[in-house]
């Protein structure tokens, strides 16, 4: 179930592009661009009914970049809310 939510994830959210897709892993999409070159991993939060949030990783070769991370919540946050994510055993808050 989570595996085809993060698809139509990213069918609805992805830019019109020629990717390949390289499956999906414990609810994780992954992807390779040819131009520009780039391999990137998506995701949407598990239980979350909202289509808007999601986490990626990218890696960008060319550029040198490696790791980059990027979270879309699913609602504007309010100042000074705090944010809180979660990946598998690891909890942590920020301020």
């Amino acid at each position: 179930m989570i595996r085809l939510a993060c698809l139509a994830l990213l069918m609805t959210a992805a830019p019109l592009a020629a990717r390949d897709s390289l499956g999906v892993f414990d609810g994780w999409a992954a992807f390779r661009d040819a131009s520009p070159k780039r391999c990137y991993a998506i995701a949407k939060p598990r239980g979350s009914k909202s289509q808007n949030a999601f986490a990626s990783v990218a890696t960008w070769p060319d550029r040198k970049v490696r790791g980059q991370v990027h979270f879309s919540l699913s609602r504007p946050a309010a100042e000074k809310a705090k944010v809180r994510y979660a990946n598998h055993d690891l909890h942590r808050e920020d301020v």
